[in-house]
């Protein structure tokens, strides 16, 4: 997810960055680049636990049987014509779907 994930003010890229308290362990946040790179607070900083939930979250209602089985037929049609221009002759007797 790093470098996919958009600060909401500046719109630049955020990464991973480990920040830690005294005694505890290293927390994982995303962090804005633009303002982290001029070594100046950054104008966004996430916790990934909460970006990474809703991604997943967001994943899982978006993957209904219906859009699984569309992505697989066309993977196997993808497959199918990629099959087909590595073999011309196979172009001719085209399998059923």
């Amino acid at each position: 997810m790093q470098s996919r994930v958009m600060c909401s003010q500046c719109g630049s890229p955020m990464y991973v960055r480990y920040g830690s308290r005294q005694g505890h362990r290293p927390r994982p946040r995303y962090v804005c680049v633009d303002k982290a790179a001029a070594r100046r607070a950054a104008c966004r900083s996430v916790p990934t636990v909460d970006v990474d939930a809703a991604v997943a979250r967001l994943l899982l209602e978006l993957m209904t049987p219906m859009a699984v089985e569309m992505t697989l037929a066309i993977q196997n049609e993808l497959g199918r014509i990629a099959e087909s221009e590595h073999h011309p002759s196979a172009a001719h007797h085209p399998r059923p779907l």
